[in-house]
């Protein structure tokens, strides 16, 4: 433990000190934790929002990998856990998008009950979309304790349409080109493959990347760190 946690009481001591908790430290080390792990650092939780349902949080699993070579570097103990995520664009246009909002409420609930059922002494909350990034953060405004945020980063850019870059919703215009005659169902199916070109937050300042903008200019994530794309390497190196 580094001699600035040394005098600090770790909310973890509370189920990991003493002779009356070794239930709590066996079932850690039932999953490979040591005696060192458990009662001499941090425990600090890493919320991972990842998931294959939404392209903003693809990356999410690999970027953990990092966020805990960090925490182990700064002298911490990582525990992992997973929150849901639902893509707006996805849901959107049928009923799934009644849920889209309630899933902000869910998402936040988890990130608190995993916090206050472990005693997890700090978090990393990884996110990147609509409603999941903004749950996160009231979770940590409940929680009030050292929180920071990593994100997936933005998706990059799409092809030429139109005499232009296209994104995300470039999809829904080209829809209407194609009914009103101006394109061929070929030029509309051809879009699809490159509006989106790979993994990251929708290439335009909607909600995920705005809140990514709030985040940092709140102080919960590091400066620099919001608008990274996601496949680049300075995103992984954002997440040490």
């Amino acid at each position: 433990m580094s001699e600035e946690l040394r005098d600090v009481t770790l909310r973890s001591s509370t189920n990991l000190t003493g002779t009356d908790n070794g239930l709590c430290r066996s079932l850690y080390k039932a999953m490979g934790y040591s005696e060192e792990e458990l009662t001499n650092r941090p425990v600090i939780g890493i919320a991972n929002s990842w998931s294959t349902l939404v392209p903003g949080h693809y990356n999410l699993r690999e970027l953990a990998d990092f966020v805990r070579k960090g925490i182990y570097r700064a002298g911490g103990t990582a525990v992992e856990f997973g929150v849901i995520s639902c893509c707006d664009g996805i849901a959107n246009g049928h009923e799934g998008m009644k849920y889209i909002l309630p899933a902000r409420e869910v998402v936040c609930n988890s990130v608190e009950i995993e916090a206050q059922a472990h005693r997890l002494d700090a978090l990393v909350l990884l996110a990147s979309c609509d409603k999941i990034l903004p749950g996160m953060l009231m979770a940590a405004a409940r929680l009030d304790i050292p929180t920071i945020v990593v994100t997936g980063g933005v998706m990059q850019g799409g092809g030429m349409f139109d005499g232009r870059k296209s994104d995300a919703t470039s999809n829904d215009e080209a829809a209407g080109m194609y009914h009103a005659g101006r394109i061929t169902a070929a030029q509309l199916r051809a879009l699809e493959d490159v509006s989106c070109p790979g993994c990251g937050s929708c290439s335009f300042l909607g909600t995920a990347n705005t809140m990514a903008c709030v985040s940092e200019a709140l102080g919960m994530s590091l400066p620099g760190s919001a608008l990274i794309p996601a496949v680049w390497a300075d995103r992984q190196r954002s997440a040490l």
